[in-house]
């Protein structure tokens, strides 16, 4: 056993350490991904288990400064689904000769990628509300570490746990992790979406900054779907669809694991963006001295300080795992047998998901009547 079933993120990183090549990860009955040994391959040398980060001892650092932050520049964050922070910090690190490591959708699935492109900056961009595979990673960062050059790895508190157990110490290697209220599985996104996701080349669940999902399509056309009213998006919301470790989670903590932590700071005071002529503003906590090198003179960040008292009741994942309700566990008993869409309409939650959809249609139809005035 490399770690606990539960545990597994699914994060591969067990492959990339195998020198037998003996480890796959395959789906549990509830979509998760977990690890899963050849036990006729495998010679037992341990380094899997000693590797893994769900048995690692580290548990993370308290932050140092809690900040209310946001790009300078405008149109990062109108194209960003927060204060544009992640895009800023990918061009310093690009435009200083290194690489970047973030989340995209390429060839058929939501993975991260790494690139030495500014170009490729706007595939990182928008939230990917779905377990992004990061098996693949872990090669080419060690490569570009290998050649000197510095790679800002920004990616959940897992994601980034991992690859900080195969790099080791080296400062080289920047980390921002995303707040994470839990990640579902990408078979669920897939089966859901089974009709558009062969020509799917994009996906934005935060289109426009709101809980909207934008799919666009090789043929041009871009699909807005209101979170209220699609399966997928409000079984997120209320986390009933979340990977299974994601209710266990180790890093859903105010230790962190990483030099630097993001997300949306919620709960801001509103005087705050008035006073600054800004309307997306991001939470962004400096955790380690690597953290603050990063934002050393980052004149293309706006940054001030406040007290993080004030970020923790909107952002309950700072301090615990989302809970695992009646709903979750009514999903784990039908899924296997009846998958994605009907598992999610015998919930509770398909009864506000019909309401929202009754509500949308009272409001179009009220629009539509004062146009014909």
């Amino acid at each position: 056993m490399i770690c606990e079933k539960e545990r597994c993120t699914g994060c591969g990183m067990c492959m990339a350490v195998c020198p037998k090549q003996c480890i796959t990860l395959q789906q549990n009955e509830f979509g998760s991904l977990k690890y899963h040994v050849d036990e006729e391959r495998c010679i037992h040398c341990g380094k899997c288990e000693k590797m893994c980060p769900q048995n690692s001892q580290g548990n993370g650092c308290p932050p140092r400064k809690c900040y209310a932050a946001w790009a300078a520049d405008p149109s990062e964050r109108a194209s960003s689904s927060s204060g544009g922070i992640a895009s800023a910090l990918y061009r310093r690190i690009l435009r200083e000769g290194g690489a970047a490591v973030g989340a995209c959708y390429a060839d058929g699935e939501f993975r991260l990628k790494l690139t030495e492109k500014e170009e490729d900056i706007r595939l990182f961009k928008g939230s990917k509300y779905v377990n992004c595979h990061s098996k693949d990673i872990y090669a080419p960062v060690k490569e570009k570490i290998a050649e000197g050059k510095p790679v800002l790895f920004i990616g959940t508190p897992c994601q980034v746990a991992a690859i900080k157990q195969v790099i080791g110490d080296s400062g080289l290697l920047y980390t921002v992790d995303l707040i994470c209220h839990g990640t579902p599985p990408q078979s669920y996104f897939a089966e859901h979406f089974k009709a558009m996701k062969e020509n799917m080349i994009a996906a934005d669940f935060r289109d426009g900054g709101v809980y909207r999902l934008r799919i666009d399509c090789s043929e041009g056309n871009a699909y807005r779907i209101d979170g209220g009213l699609d399966e997928y998006y409000l079984a997120f919301i209320n986390g009933i669809t979340f990977n299974d470790c994601c209710y266990v989670c180790r890093y859903a903590k105010l230790e962190r694991v990483s030099d630097i932590t993001i997300g949306d700071f919620w709960g801001i005071d509103e005087a705050v963006g008035r006073r600054e002529k800004v309307d997306r503003i991001s939470l962004l906590l400096c955790n380690t001295e690597q953290g603050e090198k990063l934002l050393r003179n980052a004149s293309d960040i706006c940054l001030i300080e406040r007290d993080i008292a004030e970020a923790l009741p909107k952002n309950e994942q700072l301090t615990r795992p989302f809970k695992r309700g009646a709903d979750r566990e009514k999903f784990e008993s039908c899924y296997p047998k009846f998958g994605f869409d009907r598992s999610i309409h015998k919930l509770k939650i398909e009864k506000t998901r019909k309401k929202n959809r009754i509500l949308t249609q009272m409001v179009q139809l009220k629009r539509k009547l004062n146009r014909s005035k």
